[in-house]
């Protein structure tokens, strides 16, 4: 007896199933691959807290300059996608680091245009800012930094920002700037909100926050004013 083929009817029947298979397996995949790009995104911002600490452990216990972890330029707005000018392995951290790969997230790799800086055809070299707050002398005018240069004058490190996510877009009412020169200064910063969002809204997820002590979490972008003080 001859072998039998398929009829046309059955090959249709076994690619339509196929295929639902296939459509209830994506939003499954997809919460994977955000997974492994939220792993990845945290274990960049405990590298740089490493990196950070151990560059305070060789300076006096004195916090990475806020302006040179990554170099900052006359046209800040622009810094984070200055490649010619590599200010990111120029940076004081850098030493620290070596992977240029640590200060980028890969989710924000996937959401970040349109930027507000107004550029296109841009590539991203960082996506991280530090606490405005860190590294500097105290003063009582213009953002009144409370002279946190010294990781031993942090009270509670457990709850102070040094690094977090921005945005390179604007949200009405939330924040005037968009990630610049790898400086987060709320309220004219806020965090990112690209982590997680609710059914693909970027403007309502969550941001990284790397703290003083080390440890990562996730946070709300209207929690950054608060992160940042003491």
């Amino acid at each position: 007896m001859g072998l039998r083929g398929f009829t046309l009817i059955e090959l249709l029947v076994v690619i339509a199933i196929i295929g639902i298979l296939l459509a209830m397996m994506a939003p499954t995949v997809g919460k994977m691959h955000e997974r492994v790009n939220l792993d990845v995104c945290a274990g960049n911002l405990r590298q740089l807290g490493n990196a950070h600490l151990t560059y305070a452990a060789d300076n006096g216990g004195r916090f990475c300059n806020r302006s040179r972890w990554v170099l900052s330029t006359s046209e800040w707005p622009h810094d984070w996608h200055d490649v010619a000018r590599q200010l990111v392995v120029r940076g004081d951290l850098f030493p620290y680091v070596r992977r240029p790969e640590c200060y980028l997230c890969p989710t924000f790799l996937r959401v970040y245009k349109p930027p507000a800086c107004g550029c296109a055809d841009t590539v991203p070299i960082f996506s991280y800012a530090m606490n405005y707050n860190i590294s500097t002398a105290a003063r009582e005018d213009g953002w009144k930094e409370q002279g946190l240069e010294k990781v031993s004058q942090v009270s509670e490190p457990g709850n102070m920002l040094l690094l977090t996510e921005e945005n390179t877009w604007l949200i009405s009412g939330r924040a005037s700037c968009g990630i610049n020169n790898g400086l987060f200064v709320p309220p004219s910063d806020a965090m990112g909100s690209y982590h997680l969002p609710p059914s693909g809204q970027t403007n309502l997820g969550l941001a990284h926050v790397l703290f003083v002590d080390g440890h990562v979490q996730l946070h709300h972008w209207s929690e950054g004013r608060t992160l940042c003080r003491q």
